[in-house]
């Protein structure tokens, strides 16, 4: 009995021994390694400027997440339903540690209680509808809320116009955004006239002939991208509607200054602050580095801009705290705008809008 003891005795002596000296070390060394789920419209019209958003994030995993960083990016085509499908990947297959993205606003919402259940922060870096601000704790955005884009449109139509027609697309972000704007009108300063089509409802003609009808003075194309909204002015112009046209945002990005030409003259859109107003040093160096690797971006700079942002703060809250979603809440940012931090409903505070004019492929402050 005693040998057996001294031979079982020996056998654990030699395997210590046998254990390769560098496996403590190579443990302590090791980098934690963090999953960013990335859920963008890269297909569909919403792609001009989900291809900007893919970009800036994987320009930054360039500039500054080489290592510890698995990016998993997905395809939600602007569709709530494809989105959902992608929350649920994320979650119970990739096992992601954050989320970023979201290029519209309707996918967002329909994932969100999917992350709070989970835990999960999200940063999304475009989705701007105002109910976004509910959303859930575990929701955050760099990207400023559309109560305050449809309260700067209202200011300056109001204040021209008696009569204006509204055209809003049946999705979340349209609807929301014609939401804010009637909020903005509760004294009924000016009449509106409000009309829904559905996303995939290509012919507006008829629409457009009624609208008319109703000696509008102004129209609000209220659409869901900027390739909706160039189909929709195209016929505007076909029907030789003479108004004032108003965008939210689509007027002004410069894939749509580069595809209407001509067409495109007059149009006015409340939108981000440009890059000058906005924008630091270590700004106008990062729009420099996207301009020389991607050319000019599709939507605008500050989109690249807050995506950049939306990054930065998800890989803060991932390295430096036990608790990413506490992280958020409190932190304060320096980065391409300067200081900035997410106020209580987890939406970025300092970036205004203004009143923009389109005129000779060039667009203007007004």
């Amino acid at each position: 009995m005693m040998n057996s003891f001294k031979l079982i005795l020996v056998s654990v002596f030699i395997s210590i021994l046998a254990t390769p000296s560098h496996s403590k070390s190579e443990n302590i060394n090791k980098v934690r390694q963090y999953k960013i789920g990335i859920s963008l419209a890269l297909s569909g019209d919403a792609s001009t400027w989900g291809q900007d958003m893919k970009n800036t994030i994987l320009l930054a995993k360039e500039e500054f997440l080489k290592e510890g960083f698995e990016l998993i990016f997905e395809d939600d085509k602007c569709e709530p339903k494809t989105a959902v499908a992608i929350a649920n990947k994320f979650i119970t297959i990739d096992k992601v540690d954050a989320v970023i993205g979201y290029t519209c606003s309707g996918p967002l919402l329909a994932a969100a209680p999917l992350y709070e259940k989970a835990k999960i922060p999200v940063v999304s870096s475009s989705a701007s509808a105002a109910k976004i601000s509910e959303a859930g704790q575990y929701i955050f955005r760099t990207f400023p809320s559309d109560a305050f884009a449809a309260r700067e449109l209202y200011n300056y139509i109001s204040k021209q116009h008696k009569t204006l027609g509204i055209i809003s697309t049946e999705t979340e972000y349209s609807q929301e955004f014609a939401n804010q704007f009637k909020l903005s009108n509760q004294d009924d300063k000016i009449k509106i006239i409000y009309e829904n089509v559905l996303q995939d409802e290509h012919d507006l003609k008829p629409l457009l002939l009624k609208l008319k009808t109703k000696k509008i003075d102004s129209l609000f194309v209220n659409s869901q991208s900027d390739k909706e909204f160039l189909r929709t002015l195209k016929q505007i112009k076909q029907l030789n509607i003479g108004l004032p046209i108003f965008s939210a945002y689509w007027g002004s990005s410069s894939w749509f200054v580069k595809e209407s030409g001509a067409l495109g003259d007059g149009i006015i859109s409340v939108d981000a602050a440009t890059e000058d107003k906005v924008l630091n040093a270590d700004g106008k160096i990062l729009l420099k580095k996207f301009r020389e690797k991607y050319g000019e971006p599709n939507y605008s700079a500050i989109l690249v801009a807050v995506n950049w942002e939306a990054v930065r703060a998800v890989t803060e809250a991932l390295t430096k705290s036990s608790n990413p979603k506490e992280y958020l809440e409190s932190a304060n940012f320096s980065g391409v705008f300067g200081n900035w931090k997410f106020d209580k409903n987890g939406d970025i505070l300092g970036i205004p809008f203004l009143i923009k004019k389109t005129v000779g492929g060039k667009v203007e402050e007004l």
